[in-house]
Order: C-alpha cells, then sequence, then structure tokens
C-alpha cells in the first residue's frame, strides 16, 4: 500500500508514527473486510440466490469507511431488496449509489441511476422514474441500459393496465381510454428496447458467458408461472418464480415476470389503472410525445 512521504514526514515530526502504524493496520482490514464481504455476497446474491443472507453480508460492509465508499455494494443491495420485495429499501440503496458513482469507470454511474428509477417506478410514481430513466439515457446515450430499464418500465406499465382493464371488463365497466393508453405504453416500449436491442449489438455478447443450465427446465419453470397467472392468482406466481429464480438469480427474464408478478399482487395494477386512465396520464404522456412525437 501507498502512504504519503508528507503524511509519514509529519508523524515523524510529531512523534506519532505508533498512530500512523495503527491508522494504516485500521485501514488494511477494513480494505481486506470489503473485499471479502464484496465476494461473498456478490456469490450468495447472483449464484445462490440468497438475497437475506448477501444483504446481511452488505450491511456488514457498509458499517466500514471502506464499504460507505462502495458504488458495487449499494447497487448489490438494491439488487437484493428488489428481489425481497421491499421497494422502498431498494430506492434508498439506489439514491445512495447515485451519490458516490458519479465519478465511477464503466457502467456504475447508470445502473445505479436506473435501479432508482425502478424503485420509483414500483412505489407508484412513474413520472419519477421516467425523468430517471431519461436522464440515464441522456448521461450515456450510447449505452444500452437506460433504454432497456426505461422500455421494462414501460411494458411493466402496460401489463399491471391490462390486468386493471380485465377486471373493468368483468366487472362490465369497459374503458376505451385504458386501451388507447394500452397502446401507447407498449408502442412506446417497443421502441425503447429496439434501440436496446441495437446498442447491445453494437457493444457484443459473450453467449458462451450466460448458458442456461438446463433449457428444458427454464422454460418448465416459465411455464409453470404462466399458469398461475393465467388463473390470476399472482401471489402463487410471485412465489413460484422467486423460487425458480434461485435456480437462475441472475437470469432478468425471471426477474422482471418476478416483479409483475409481485406489483400485481400488491395491488398496484389497480392504483395504476386509476391513475394511467384519469388525470395522471397527461404528465407522463406529454413525455413519451415529446420523447418519441404523435399526438
Amino acid at each position: 500500500m501507498d502512504v504519503p512521504a508528507l503524511r509519514i514526514w509529519e508523524a515523524a515530526e510529531k512523534g506519532e508514527l505508533s498512530m500512523l502504524a495503527t491508522d494504516v493496520e485500521q485501514w488494511a482490514f477494513d480494505v481486506s473486510t470489503v473485499v471479502d464481504d464484496v465476494a461473498q455476497s456478490s456469490t450468495l446474491a447472483n449464484e445462490h440466490g440468497d438475497w437475506d443472507a448477501a444483504l446481511r453480508c452488505i450491511r456488514r460492509a457498509l458499517r466500514t469507511d471502506g464499504g460507505k465508499k462502495n458504488g458495487y455494494l449499494y447497487r448489490l443491495a438494491a439488487n437484493c431488496s428488489f428481489s425481497l420485495g421491499d421497494w422502498p429499501s431498494a430506492l434508498r440503496y439506489a439514491q445512495e449509489g447515485v451519490k458516490i458513482s458519479r465519478d465511477e469507470l464503466g457502467s456504475g454511474y447508470v445502473r445505479s441511476m436506473c435501479q432508482e428509477a425502478d424503485g420509483h417506478l414500483y412505489l407508484g410514481d412513474p413520472v419519477g422514474a421516467w425523468d430517471l430513466y431519461t436522464a440515464a439515457a441522456e448521461a450515456s446515450p450510447g449505452h444500452p441500459l437506460p433504454r432497456y430499464y426505461r422500455g421494462q418500465g414501460l411494458l411493466l406499465l402496460a401489463k399491471l393496465l391490462d390486468v386493471y382493464r380485465r377486471d373493468l371488463a368483468e366487472d362490465g365497466k369497459p374503458s376505451n381510454r385504458s386501451k388507447e393508453v394500452l397502446n401507447e405504453l407498449v408502442t412506446r416500449a417497443m421502441d425503447d428496447l429496439t434501440v436496446a436491442a441495437d446498442l447491445l449489438d453494437h457493444w457484443g455478447l459473450i453467449s458462451e458467458s450466460y448458458q442456461y443450465r438446463n433449457f428444458y427446465l427454464v422454460s418448465t419453470l416459465m411455464g409453470q408461472g404462466l399458469g398461475y397467472l393465467l388463473n390470476r392468482a399472482p401471489g402463487p406466481t410471485a412465489s413460484r418464480l422467486q423460487s425458480a429464480r434461485k435456480s437462475f438469480p441472475k437470469d432478468d427474464l425471471f426477474y422482471r415476470e418476478y416483479i409483475f408478478a409481485k406489483c400485481w399482487e400488491q395491488g398496484l395494477h389497480r392504483e395504476y389503472g386509476e391513475l394511467l386512465t384519469g388525470d395522471g396520464w397527461e404528465p407522463l404522456g406529454e413525455r413519451l410525445r415529446q420523447e418519441f412525437g404523435g399526438r
């Protein structure tokens, strides 16, 4: 490790070399502890799907000086909280990640912004989420993640609105406005995801680094989740997909379907249905028109 010469000289002048040695020893301990906690929490979350245990490791690391400055830990904590359906904690971790990731190399800052946007979306704030997704896209126009996250967010709104429309139809209260809004959300989601796909293609993908262990198991687990959804049972769907994700914790397909089922189970489809078919649609609709054009 590299201790500045001036620091050593000042400590010698003041007779504080032993104190400096103690500081260096504590720093080394903090760094090694953070490295261990990062590795352990990442393994627990990304390989074993044990998000509770991963969060315990992360919280321990965040109590150290080194951990408090580690943006990856905050992003991993947000991801674990999302996976446990704890939207407020996920938003809090994501916001902290944004604060300390601004000068990071790579995709850390962009990913933290997208996580913060997801937190707003799952807590019923689509306009706040849109503004954060868009800010991330404007900050890194060549990065695929902001358009991917924003497109997935619009798809989530469309799926929740579709549940709400079906509930209205069953009660004999069909809504023409909801169909128009649904079509707009799906169209704009496809616009975003198309751009994300093109950007991902330019970035390049290494297929052999991310292969499923069993193609038939994936389709079976997804089929079980779909069966519960068709029976309009979001609770069992979320539970089944959560179990499936323990075998494939990095798979975003399972994650997105789990988020949809969990939001449905929590009643967010009614909240968004009323918002998107009422006056609450206009602020988001205006942003969509500004971004994509149209009426």
